[in-house]
């Protein structure tokens, strides 16, 4: 059964923005504090040349509709202010980063690059990451955001604390439409194998 909870982030940025102030609009970045790997801001981008980014409070987001392909907000004046001026420099040298801007990152395990980074998986419930996409020469893969190490420390290097053939042997990954519980259930077994972890490492669940 397909696991509703769970979206791609890239195709969530091809949703249309609705309640934004201005339309048409779409997002242009997920700002992500890495202490809980919850997006805190929206970045909204309208199609009016030349316009500015507009951050939008987490607490702004209404609904999520897949057969209109639409995010709704309800934004005011307070909210806006609140959220502040995007701009890169806001993230440097804290624990946020820009979800959207990671694909294309080469994913590194505590010993070698252990992929490409094509996407991210997000809990649209809780609009918290949850998953790597990681794809190689020979598969594409899960794996769990929380196993990152240097994102958590504010770093732009994306690498994670388990060795890159734990991620290059994980369960497949073949689409967000395929994707069930128990795949997830196989791929926390998987990650969490002595030969993988300490005896004092958890996988963060």
């Amino acid at each position: 059964m397909f696991n509703h909870r769970l979206r791609e982030v890239r195709d969530l940025c091809e949703y249309r923005v609705t309640g934004a102030g201005t339309t048409p609009a779409s997002i242009g970045g997920l700002i992500v504090d890495a202490r809980d790997w919850r997006v805190d801001t929206f970045i909204v981008m309208t199609d009016a040349p030349r316009s500015e980014p507009i951050p939008v409070p987490r607490s702004c987001f209404r609904s999520l509709d897949d057969d209109s392909r639409t995010l709704t907000f309800e934004i005011t004046g307070e909210d806006l202010a609140t959220a502040g001026v995007h701009s890169g420099r806001e993230l440097q040298g804290t624990p946020r980063f820009d979800a959207v801007s990671l694909p294309g990152h080469t994913l590194y395990g505590r010993d070698e690059p252990a992929g490409t980074i094509a996407d991210l998986l997000i809990n649209i419930e809780l609009w918290q990451l949850r998953y790597f996409i990681v794809e190689s020469d020979t598969a594409v893969v899960l794996t769990d955001i929380e196993w990152a190490s240097s994102l958590a420390r504010g770093s732009d290097k994306v690498e994670v604390d388990l060795p890159a053939i734990a991620i290059s042997t994980a369960p497949p990954y073949e689409s967000i439409r395929n994707l069930c519980s128990g795949d997830e259930e196989a791929l926390y077994r998987h990650y969490t194998r002595s030969e993988y972890v300490s005896l004092d490492r958890t996988a963060g669940k």
